[in-house]
Order: C-alpha cells, then sequence, then structure tokens
C-alpha cells in the first residue's frame, strides 16, 4: 500500500553525448516524453540509453524509446542484454558492459558497477566520475511521492526515512547480504551525490543513507518492541494492550501495537524490521492458533 504514492526517477546527463539513465513505467510515458523533450536541447536526440534494472516500473519505456530515436544505443550487463531481449525482444544497437566499464559522453566520464539481487538479478548503478554522482537504481530508494523537492534538504527528511525504512523492509530486506556487497562498492566510489530510482535525491549528506542501509542490512535495531495481535472477541486485544502498557512502564518509550486485521502488513514490517522486540498475540480457535 502507497498512502503517499512513490516517485519515479529517471535521469538525464546532457554532454556532448546525451544519456537517460533508466526509464519509467509505460503508463507514465507521456509525461516521461514530454518532461524529456524540454530539456533536450532543440534537435538533439538521445545517443544512450543506460539501464540499471529491468524492473518495468523503470524499463517500461524502453520500447517506445527505441521507437522515438532509433539510433540509440542501449547499455546493460550481460543479464540486462538477456533480460532486453526476452522482454522487448530488441536485439540490435545493444552496448554490453562490465565491472568497471567507462562510457565517454564528453565532459562526463560514467564508470558502471555490479550489484546482483539488490533487489534483482541484473541491478547495477552507474557512477559520474566527473562530478562523483552515483545513479543507484532501488538502492537507497525510498516510498512516498516528492511533494515539491527533490533533494534531501528540500525536504522532511523523518517523513522520507521512515518511508525508506518501509521500502528496504519490505523490498531489499531479503537480500541483505547482497546489499551488503553493493555498500562495500559504493564506499569505494565515493559518491558526493546519490540519485535513487524512488524517493529523495541525496545531495547534502548523502552518507547518512548509506549509514542507514548498511546498519538495516546488519540486522542493527533501536530499543523498542513491536506488537502485533490478531483478536476475535477481544481478550487478546485486551492481553496485548495490558503488555504493551507493562513495557512502557518498564521504561521503553518506543512501543508499537498493530492490528493484523486493520494495518497495512508493509507498516508492521517496517516497524518489527527497526526495533528489537517482538511481541506475537493470536487467538485461539477450533483448538489453533
Amino acid at each position: 500500500t502507497l498512502p503517499k504514492g512513490v516517485s519515479y526517477n529517471a535521469y538525464l546527463i546532457n554532454d556532448d553525448k546525451t544519456a537517460i539513465i533508466d526509464t519509467i513505467k509505460s503508463g507514465n510515458l507521456s509525461d516521461y516524453i514530454e518532461r524529456l523533450t524540454s530539456v533536450l536541447p532543440e534537435g538533439r536526440g538521445i545517443d544512450y540509453l543506460i539501464v540499471n534494472h529491468m524492473e518495468p516500473d523503470h524499463s517500461g519505456s524502453i520500447r517506445m524509446l527505441r521507437h522515438l530515436y532509433p539510433e540509440m544505443k542501449i547499455v546493460g550487463n550481460k543479464k540486462t542484454v538477456e533480460m532486453i531481449d526476452a522482454f522487448y525482444r530488441i536485439t540490435e544497437n545493444i552496448i554490453e558492459v562490465k565491472e568497471g566499464d567507462v562510457l565517454d559522453l564528453g565532459h562526463h566520464k560514467v564508470t558502471f558497477a555490479m550489484i546482483p539481487m539488490v533487489h534483482w538479478p541484473e541491478s547495477m548503478v552507474t557512477y559520474d566520475a566527473t562530478e562523483k554522482v552515483l545513479f543507484s537504481t532501488d538502492a537507497f530508494g525510498g516510498f512516498s511521492a516528492l511533494e515539491g523537492g527533490i533533494f534531501d534538504d528540500e525536504l522532511d527528511m523523518v517523513h522520507y526515512e521512515y518511508e525508506i525504512l518501509r521500502y528496504f523492509a519490505n523490498i531489499v530486506g531479503r537480500y541483505a547480504a547482497p546489499t551488503q556487497k553493493a555498500i562495500a562498492k559504493v564506499r569505494v566510489l565515493q559518491p558526493k551525490i546519490i540519485c535513487p530510482a524512488h524517493g529523495p535525491i541525496h545531495r547534502t549528506n548523502p552518507w547518512h543513507i548509506v549509514d542507514l542501509y548498511d546498519k538495516w542490512s546488519r540486522h542493527e535495531t533501536d530499543e523498542g518492541v513491536v506488537v502485533v495481535y490478531g483478536s476475535m472477541y477481544g481478550n487478546t486485544k485486551f492481553m496485548t494492550d495490558a503488555i504493551a502498557r507493562s513495557i512502557s512502564e518498564a521504561g521503553i518509550k518506543d512501543v508499537f501495537v498493530h492490528d493484523v486485521s486493520r494495518d497495512n502488513l508493509s507498516f508492521m514490517v517496517a516497524d518489527i524490521w527497526r526495533y528489537k522486540g517482538l511481541v506475537l498475540g493470536s487467538c485461539t480457535y477450533n483448538t489453533e492458533l
């Protein structure tokens, strides 16, 4: 559930050669093309489409872009190239890149690092070594639409950090070990700006979001307790209320109670991932939980 929506971030490097980094899902194609053409100099096309991630919310416009810019070269790693063929039957004008390869756009030189299973097997990041900007695909991303601001210093990051946690816990968290490997590569690159495919662009303190991902993927937790219960006739709810009150009286300030019949699962998972304690309460019915 996305009560506050989600942003789809795609990027353009406008140099001697132009490069798009990822697209968006096909349902928003008209807005995407309108914005793209509004920032391209008159008469300029697209030289490269760099595909960091093949999930359809990022690759869904590839076929139409190829139709609009038939000379455009599509850049991806070996697994991405295979998936482009499987998804969209595109096999021509493809450039396959490997770890550390460099694409020269003029002033900007971009390189590539593979981050498989963060959170798909073909995932990679693109790094602009000239400006030290990391285009990190779904890594360091988060839920919630960007309303007005797009940079971390323009937004209420208390809200967005929770939405980033919710995104991590529900989408990326199961791939904690690959995430740790990806973070190690990011620390070597030392970016000054991190541009994810969802959520805020981190330009003021990019290492804060890296450190949060590092903490969460190490399963390090905050002091606090999450109580999750299901109740048929209210008795289990009375018990969990008493438990939550006792936890609070013991000095633990962060106590979160979720009713599984009413609360959204993604919020429960986020809170469980964040806090140290978990209490599960279930009613009994027909001799079963």
